[in-house]
């Protein structure tokens, strides 16, 4: 898919057609390339030798304050996140299931579009300091439900939520945790103000004109939480962006980056080998 396809390393490959990294390309392009058609359930069945595959939508925002919505794509970014995780489940990256956002389109033609086989979509009510969460997967070749579940929690249980939900994804797509070998995943963190600013910081990733806000409020969530893994990898991916966008600053830059780099290494280098 097109999420494996922008985040294949290439770096080790040797000029070798039979090394995992060329063939890891190959199978990315194409599944880029040789989308489902509709028309075909058999193949969006996810049945026979078709692997499982899922696209996550952004959960819509059903709070009454419309600058929530960075709360409700965060979550939907950290789902992404926790179903990569799974053995044997393709997953669509964000920038694809997020080209869908605000749509009301048929889910059946939506699987098709994104060549996947089921879709997660949901929504997010948060208020104070309650949320409640539901969470729906559907069958693209029918449209049918497997499961749906609604969560009246507490905010601070919004980590337990994550892994509640993909844990009832993994069971109705009668997948289970761990199948294969697969990367440590970076460390998340239990404070609630840390997770909160690293998803707003993330909203604000996604506008060059929102750098240094965006670096300031990554800065204050490792001020929190030193060993929040992502939010460091967030850093650094957007001090290498202010080199290319905001050239003039670069010699302060490559010093962040480099310092940004180091402390990611020294704190969890077993997640950035």
């Amino acid at each position: 898919d097109a999420r494996s396809l922008h985040t294949t390393d290439l770096d080790h490959w040797g000029e070798s057609r039979d090394s995992a990294e060329f063939k890891h390309l190959l199978r990315a392009l194409a599944a880029l390339l040789s989308p489902l058609t509709e028309g075909s359930p058999e193949r969006a069945s996810g049945d026979g030798d078709d692997p499982v595959s899922i696209a996550v939508l952004p959960f819509v925002n059903m709070s009454s304050d419309p600058e929530q919505e960075y709360f409700s794509d965060g979550l939907s970014e950290e789902l992404i996140n926790q179903l990569v995780k799974i053995g044997r489940l393709n997953v669509t990256g964000r920038t694809s299931s997020f080209a869908f956002k605000g749509k009301t389109d048929d889910l059946r033609l939506v699987g098709n579009r994104l060549g996947v086989n089921h879709v997660l979509e949901g929504s997010v009510r948060k208020a104070g300091n309650r949320l409640r969460i539901t969470a729906q997967l559907i069958n693209c070749r029918d449209g049918f439900h497997l499961w749906s579940q609604t969560y009246d929690r507490q905010l601070d249980d919004v980590f337990a939520i994550q892994d509640d939900v993909a844990g009832a994804v993994a069971e109705a797509l009668g997948l289970a945790f761990g199948l294969g070998e697969a990367a440590p995943a970076p460390a998340t963190t239990t404070s609630l103000e840390a997770y909160d600013k690293y998803l707003r910081a993330g909203a604000l990733l996604r506008n060059v004109g929102s750098s240094a806000r965006a670096v300031a409020m990554l800065q204050d969530v490792l001020a929190i939480d030193p060993d929040f893994s992502p939010a460091r990898g967030a850093l650094a991916v957007r001090y290498a962006l202010m080199l290319i966008f905001l050239p003039e600053t670069s010699a302060q830059t490559i010093e962040d980056i480099t310092e940004t780099v180091r402390q990611a290494l020294a704190r969890a280098p077993e997640h950035w080998a």
